[in-house]
């Protein structure tokens, strides 16, 4: 494949910020010398006009370009290419960027990429090309999300002469996996939780130290639900070392961020019990039946339970 450089780009050989600059230089001059002032915002003036004359060309240049590319498509369709609603990016085949829409160009925010390479700016697109993909589900960028077209086009620039660039079609789909994420979050988790070794933990402390070592038990267990994980969750304890809890799928990833950390919060109970206690639960996840969450959650427990305990089964 021919690699080679677009001549047509949007670089300013003046930038805005150049002509600012040069102007506050020349108040100084004027200050102090009004004719060489003038001379220098003569200079300034014509060397803005040439630029905006120079860039106007370009443009026009450009756009006679991507009118002419040869995609082996219709009239219309290339018509459609350059009146796209939305964002279209073409690279090189090497992946320098030689053109995009304004579509395109709001969505990076007016960020100036003519001229860059997709390996530095957009290397999952870069990827992409290198890996032969059609489509990049879920491309994020500053916060949205993408489904990105991958397509290779092959462009005749004279006799025998071909020429390969990519192009990019950006679908938004940011509202999409947002609303995607939020019903992940809303899934409903249905965990049970035991004390493993109840009854020997209490039968290895002295008769005055069981009530506080069943308090300090359950208050280790409360505390880690309601104030370390802090979301919704409803926790019951249905019989006296035994707990169910019903929570979302973002208190279930607060839960795995803290990993699980309420298995070594309870070995600390030491209230003169010889015996450290220990817990397990079963965890159940399900997005259409909370029924059959609290049927995944008794075979886990009962998974972790046959393992010897002390762990969590999801």
């Amino acid at each position: 494949m021919k690699d080679k450089k677009s001549h047509f780009r949007f670089d300013f050989s003046v930038s805005q910020a150049g002509f600012i600059l040069s102007l506050l230089f020349d108040l100084i001059i004027l200050y102090f010398n009004i004719k060489i002032g003038l001379i220098c915002l003569s200079l300034i003036v014509l060397f803005a006009l040439y630029n905006f004359r120079l860039n106007r060309k370009k443009n026009k240049q450009l756009l006679e370009y991507i009118e002419t590319l040869t995609l082996n498509i219709d009239t219309a369709s290339k018509d459609t290419l350059l009146k796209f609603p939305f964002p279209i990016l073409i690279s090189e085949y090497n992946g320098d960027i030689i053109w995009y829409n304004h579509k395109f160009l709001n969505t990076v925010k007016n960020k100036k990429l003519i001229g860059r390479n997709l390996k530095d700016e957009l290397p999952e697109l870069y990827s992409a090309v290198l890996e032969g993909k059609s489509r990049l589900e879920k491309f994020e960028y500053e916060g949205n999300f993408f489904d990105v077209l991958v397509t290779i086009v092959e462009v005749e620039e004279g006799k025998n002469e071909k020429r390969f660039l990519n192009l990019f079609y950006f679908v938004d789909v940011t509202d999409f996996v947002l609303l995607q994420k939020e019903y992940e979050r809303q899934n409903v988790v249905f965990g049970y939780l035991t004390i493993d070794n109840y009854e020997d933990v209490l039968n290895s402390a002295p008769e005055v130290s069981k009530s506080s070592i069943i308090s300090e038990i359950e208050k280790r267990v409360t505390d880690w639900f309601y104030n370390q994980i802090r979301s919704d969750v409803f926790l019951m304890k249905y019989e006296r070392d035994k707990y169910l809890f019903i929570c979302n799928k973002e208190a279930f990833y607060k839960m795995q961020e803290r990993r699980f950390s309420i298995l070594e919060q309870i070995k600390e109970v030491n209230l003169y019990n010889k015996i450290i206690p220990t817990i397990s639960c079963g965890i159940g996840i399900r997005q259409d039946s909370i029924f059959q969450a609290q049927k995944d959650a008794k075979t886990a427990l009962d998974m972790a339970l046959s393992r010897g305990g002390d762990q969590f089964v999801i």
